[in-house]
């Protein structure tokens, strides 16, 4: 029995705007309906629109109430990208957080928390600055009047739980060097809560061979024990 559905909008780093990181998450026994979990934010509701005219019935389901999956009313992009509670975010780096920002001011509904180290909250608070992009982000929960809520994570042992029935536990990566020194990428260990099964998603990351400060191998030292009775897929660079 699958325990997540996952959706690839794109997988790639650019140029092409159209194939940038970002997967779209939910539990597989439940329906789409019900929430998704956005694992990085690339590319979006362009490259989302191009995928359903494809495969129109990708995000129906049995417990959509249709016989049919080819009867079911069939959702647009928009109102599938409408349906994401939560963004999950390795690196503030453009190609994983393009839709995130383009797409903040249009989507409907309640607020959407995002998750990422507090590196990376404070690298994304550079976009939404009223000068790259309108400020629709900020960190009080209580202010309704911006459409996304920053929402740190911190790395240790334990696991958070970020939607309903998911977990997340995240690690520190380096992605190269920036001025300041390196530049931090984060791993997340995705765990499905009634189960207990989980898969790995790295960020960017550089190999510990050429590192100043080698990450990386602190989370493969985490999996290890896992493989294969919980751990049972790694999304890697």
């Amino acid at each position: 029995m699958p325990t997540f559905d996952l959706v690839v909008v794109g997988a790639g780093g650019g140029p092409s705007e159209t194939n940038l990181s970002a997967y779209l998450l939910k539990p597989h026994t439940a329906p789409w309906r019900d929430g998704i979990v956005a694992l990085e934010a690339g590319s979006g509701i362009g490259k989302l629109t191009d995928i359903m005219k494809d495969k129109p019935t990708l995000f129906h389901s049995c417990d959509d109430g249709c016989d049919d999956l080819d009867e079911c009313p069939q959702l647009t992009a928009r109102e599938i990208y409408s349906l994401i509670q939560c963004f999950l975010i390795t690196h503030a780096h453009l190609d994983h957080v393009l839709s995130l920002v383009l797409s903040a001011g249009s989507l409907q509904g309640p607020r959407r928390r995002i998750h990422g180290s507090k590196r990376t909250i404070k690298n994304l608070e550079t976009a939404f600055n009223s000068k790259l992009w309108p400020n629709l982000a900020s960190s009080d929960p209580n202010d309704d009047a911006y459409k996304l809520l920053y929402d740190p994570l911190t790395h240790d042992k334990g696991y958070r739980n970020i939607f309903r029935d998911v977990s997340v536990r995240m690690m520190p990566l380096n992605h190269g060097q920036a001025q300041s020194g390196p530049y931090e990428s984060s791993a997340f260990f995705l765990r499905h809560d009634p189960t207990r099964q989980e898969f790995l998603f790295f960020g960017d990351v550089e190999p510990d061979s050429i590192s100043a400060a080698p990450q990386s191998i602190a989370v493969w030292r985490a999996a290890a024990p896992m493989v294969p009775d919980t751990l049972s897929a790694v999304f890697i660079e």
